[in-house]
């Protein structure tokens, strides 16, 4: 736009919360509720959201394959389920996740985060054995529910940490539980 109405400098990653006006907008017609994806492709940094409306409608999106450059970023809202179905030879994500309090990502058993950013403050479903790999950065924060409780569990069956792999843990001083069966740490 040639005259902005948000300054755009001060928009990171960690502040975009629906408040700024630079992505692009999935918006329901009438009573829609749900969307299916052959392939998202979400390039070159861009945002993509899908519009919420505030009577409490729960919507599903579902995602057959991601393509990318693993520099844009799909944000799942309250109310918002985001179901990929990864091919088994492919798990890895090609864009960035900010699954928000209230909103659920659903994925298939094995999910791999390399060269991208996964922020969870809300919850993922299916994943049970994660690899965080080469510029992959998995971001834990505490997960709020619908009476705003904060929920310290998270659980795994396998976290493999590669070389240039972080996980992270944002959370206060009584900070977060992760169980699990198995945990690999290649290097740090």
């Amino acid at each position: 736009p040639r005259r902005p109405q948000i300054d755009f400098s001060v928009l990171d990653d960690q502040q975009h919360k629906g408040e700024d006006s630079a992505r692009t907008w999935i918006v329901p017609i009438e009573d829609q509720t749900s969307f299916a994806f052959k392939e998202m492709s979400i390039r070159r940094g861009a945002h993509l959201s899908l519009f919420n409306h505030s009577d409490g409608t729960l919507y599903n999106v579902r995602v057959a394959k991601t393509s990318g450059d693993k520099t844009g970023m799909m944000h799942v809202g309250p109310s918002q389920i985001l179901h990929v179905s990864q091919p088994p030879e492919s798990p890895d994500l090609m864009w960035s996740l900010l699954v928000y309090p209230g909103g659920q990502l659903e994925m298939s058993e094995h999910l791999e985060v390399k060269d991208m950013t996964l922020i969870l403050e809300g919850d993922l479903l299916g994943a049970q054995n994660l690899t965080i790999g080469h510029g992959g950065k998995l971001i834990l924060r505490p997960q709020t529910n619908a009476t705003w409780d904060s929920t310290r569990y998270v659980r795994f069956r396998t976290v493999i940490i590669e070389g240039d792999g972080e996980l992270s843990v944002e959370s206060d001083e009584t900070g977060l539980f992760l169980s699990g069966q198995m945990l690999h740490v290649h290097s740090g």
